[in-house]
Formats: C-alpha cells, sequence, structure tokens
C-alpha cells in the first residue's frame, strides 16, 4: 500500500505542476525551463500518467490478495518486496538505460512550482489516513479473515472428530468395514531417540544427560554421527562385562543394554 500510495501522490502532483504550464502550439524551453508545453505533448503526458496511476491501483489490488494469501512471513517479506520493485521499474529503466545527457538534462531542469496550502495540507493528511484505513480494514475483512476461517475448516475436516480407527473396502462385496486402533496418546513406547532428546532437552545440566554422548567438539560429534559399527570395534577390541562396569557408566548406558 505505502508503494502503491506514493506512487499515486507523485503521479498527482506531477499533473497538477504540468497543467499549470501555459500550453500553446509548440514547447518552449527557455534557461533550462519548459515555459510552454505543447497540447499535444500534454495530452500525451496526461494519458501516460492516468494509465500509470490505474496500474498502480490494479497492482495494489493484485499485491493485495497476493499477500493475503501468504502465510510466512518470510514470503511476505519477498513478496512486498518484490511488488515494490514491479512498481519502481520505470524509474529503473530511466536510470540504466536512458543516455546520461538526458538524465542530466531532465536533473538540470527547474523545478515547477506547486502551491500547496496548510489546509489542503491537513486535508491530504486526513485523506491519507482514511484511505489507509479502509484498505486495511477491507483486505482483513475480505482476504484474510475468510482465507483463516478456510483454513481452519480444512483443519477440522483433517484432524477433528475421531481418529482412532482405520477403514477398508471390500471392491468384491461392496462392504465398508472398520477397525479400532489404539490411541496416540495411549501409545508410549518412545524410540531411543525421542528418549535421548526428551533427558536432554528437560536436564537441570544437559551435559548431565543420560541417553546422548554429549560433546562441544563438533568433530567428535561428527564421528559419533558417522562412525561404522566395524570402525568402532577396530577402535575398542576388547570386550567389557557391562554388569562388572561402574555405577555412573551403568546409568549413562543401561538404556542400551
Amino acid at each position: 500500500f505505502l508503494y502503491a500510495c506514493n506512487d499515486i501522490r507523485m503521479t498527482c502532483l506531477s499533473l497538477e505542476a504540468v497543467s499549470g504550464i501555459p500550453r500553446g502550439r509548440h514547447s518552449v524551453f527557455k534557461k533550462d525551463a519548459l515555459e510552454v508545453i505543447s497540447r499535444l505533448r500534454f495530452l500525451a503526458f496526461v494519458i501516460s500518467r492516468l494509465l500509470h496511476m490505474g496500474f498502480s491501483c490494479y497492482l495494489l489490488q493484485l499485491g493485495s490478495v497476493w499477500l493475503a494469501g501468504t502465510t510466512s512471513i518470510q514470503d511476505l517479506i519477498l513478496n512486498a518486496v518484490a511488488l515494490g520493485a514491479i512498481i519502481e521499474i520505470d524509474q529503473m529503466i530511466f536510470s540504466a538505460m536512458m543516455p546520461k545527457s538526458v538524465q542530466a538534462a531532465i536533473q538540470g531542469m527547474a523545478a515547477v512550482q506547486v502551491k500547496i496550502s496548510r489546509l489542503r495540507s491537513q486535508i491530504e493528511t486526513v485523506l491519507i489516513c482514511l484511505i489507509a484505513t479502509g484498505v486495511v480494514l477491507i483486505s482483513y475483512f475480505h482476504l484474510v479473515q475468510p482465507l483463516a476461517t478456510e483454513m481452519v475448516s480444512i483443519k477440522s475436516a483433517y484432524c477433528a472428530g475421531n481418529q482412532d480407527f482405520v477403514v477398508g473396502a471390500n471392491a468384491d462385496t461392496q462392504v465398508t468395514s472398520a477397525l479400532f486402533s489404539k490411541k496416540y496418546s495411549e501409545d508410549t513406547e518412545l524410540s531411543l531417540l525421542e528418549v535421548a532428546v526428551q533427558d536432554a532437552a528437560f536436564a537441570d545440566d544437559i551435559r548431565q544427560a543420560k541417553y546422548a554422548f554429549i560433546t562441544s567438539d563438533f568433530t567428535m560429534f561428527h564421528l559419533l554421527r558417522t562412525q561404522t559399527t566395524s570402525k568402532m570395534a577396530e577402535a575398542e577390541p576388547t570386550c567389557s562385562n557391562f554388569d562388572e562396569a561402574r555405577a555412573e557408566v551403568q546409568a549413562s548406558y543401561g538404556f542400551y543394554f
């Protein structure tokens, strides 16, 4: 909205500025200033600026729909930046492809004076605030809220209700049967990895974790993750009786045995 609002404001100011220049049969330049603008050039300028304003408004509408359908913060930021680049593409083309002599001539022209009174400035500020509030409210109630409601309904359709059963169908007899399954909440048989993660996550000191070898050395961590059983056996050729191990060793590695 900020990109589109700035673009529309600049378009309106340029139209107001050019409309204050006297019009004639031919354009007249004097001392780096446009004294008279031809009627044909004025008409072409007005049409181009109106088309530019219409494009900005259309892009604002499409951009609002596009951004409202974005569900992640990262994609939202990237999409907003992409929309800003699209709006400023005319300035990029001018800066990148227009000859420097033409750019210098345009930048060296005297500015056209536009009178802005205090009352006009205040009215403009109030209108911008009202338009911004309206755009936000319309986008929320017509785009964001329906999308959120639809996502909740989809989640409810997939995840709500009784899910502790499986269904099978007999293609020959056309009989559908269901089998009750054990509830997910009753499945307390955790894997060794899950037990190790829970133990390390809720330990007062992670160095006291019982079911994971804790190290601050990345090389050792990589070795423990990738070392094969044969390589480990070569490094430790002797076998130890676990029942005769020290108490702290039994407490640390008892789960594995």
